[in-house]
């Protein structure tokens, strides 16, 4: 269960990793070539709160269950009230009918991700935070 305070963060992870999956959907079947997909979330520059901020991601990453059907009725949900409407309203051809016909995307960029995206990047340049 997510805690009240990481709604937000939760919100936008599960939106990252759906839109990854439409860019892998657009891939295969229009052809067209995306090079990277990356989320940029800004914080403190006191290095324990980014190391606070980065152990949250990581804490959200870790418990979403992309992979699992729990995760995958959430993005299901976010697809299907958010990304589809969006889509026909802005008349965008480049999205799949389902979440079902998004699903092989979604495998896909989940393995593409990996288990531990997550980086934590300061003015020194990237580092990840000790637990």
């Amino acid at each position: 269960m997510v805690e009240r305070g990481n709604r937000g963060l939760r919100q936008a992870i599960d939106m990252f990793v759906l839109s990854a999956a439409v860019k892998a959907y657009r891939e295969s079947t229009w052809g067209f070539n995306f090079a990277q997909h990356r989320m940029l979330v800004l914080g403190s520059v006191r290095v324990n709160e980014l190391t606070a901020l980065h152990t949250q991601i990581s804490e959200l990453w870790m418990a979403g269950d992309f992979d699992v059907p729990a995760g995958q009725e959430r993005l299901q949900e976010i697809f299907e009230s958010d990304l589809l409407p969006a889509s026909r309203y802005e008349g965008a051809a480049a999205l799949p009918d389902s979440f079902a016909q998004l699903m092989p995307s979604l495998d896909k960029v989940l393995h593409r991700l990996g288990r531990h995206p997550i980086c934590c990047v300061t003015d020194r340049g990237p580092r990840i935070p000790r637990r």
